[in-house]
């Protein structure tokens, strides 16, 4: 927990409109899903005290994926009853969709030039790039929602491969 809150501004890194309107944001609180998005890497893009979820995913899964069914119900209402508050989910999806993809791949988010950043892991949805770009194109949109889905359960899925994958190998090193 912060003793105090601290102002910083956003890093190269995560500069993105979508998640920030402002150059500088204040943490008023460690949590994951309390805005801003993406402390931890606010906090370590700037050298400070933070939690590497990146190194530690697998501890952090269970509330990414209940955070994730949460926003998914929430936003199948909102958009049902077209609601206008369902663009502020979305934001909240697409944010945690990138900590899922970020993560699993054992780095911290990287929102300038994550296409580059994403060309080469290992776990991560088939297309992912231009499905993604299509989210980012129209991030308030229904179908951008069904895409935003979508690519959450294919990622899902692949983390769920890799953990198998990750304990074959442990089983198979012992003795």
């Amino acid at each position: 927990m912060l003793k105090k809150p601290i102002t910083i501004n956003i890093p190269v890194e995560l500069q993105d409109r979508l998640f920030y309107k402002e150059n500088q944001t204040t943490i008023h609180h460690k949590g994951i899903f309390e805005p801003p998005y993406f402390k931890e890497e606010l906090l370590f893009y700037q050298g400070l005290d933070h939690v590497d979820y990146w190194n530690d995913f697998h501890q952090v899964l269970p509330q990414l994926t209940a955070e994730w069914d949460k926003i998914d119900s929430a936003l199948t209402e909102l958009f049902a009853s077209r609601h206008p508050n369902s663009q502020f989910r979305m934001v909240d999806g697409i944010a945690l969709f990138f900590m899922f993809l970020f993560w699993s791949n054992e780095e911290p988010v990287h929102l300038q030039g994550w296409m580059e950043k994403t060309k080469h892991y290992a776990v991560k949805p088939v297309n992912l790039e231009e499905r993604l770009q299509f989210i980012l194109a129209r991030p308030f949109s229904y179908p951008a929602f069904r895409q935003l889905s979508a690519l959450m359960l294919e990622q899902q899925k692949r983390i769920a491969v890799k953990r198998t994958k990750e304990k074959h190998l442990l089983n198979n090193k012992k003795p």
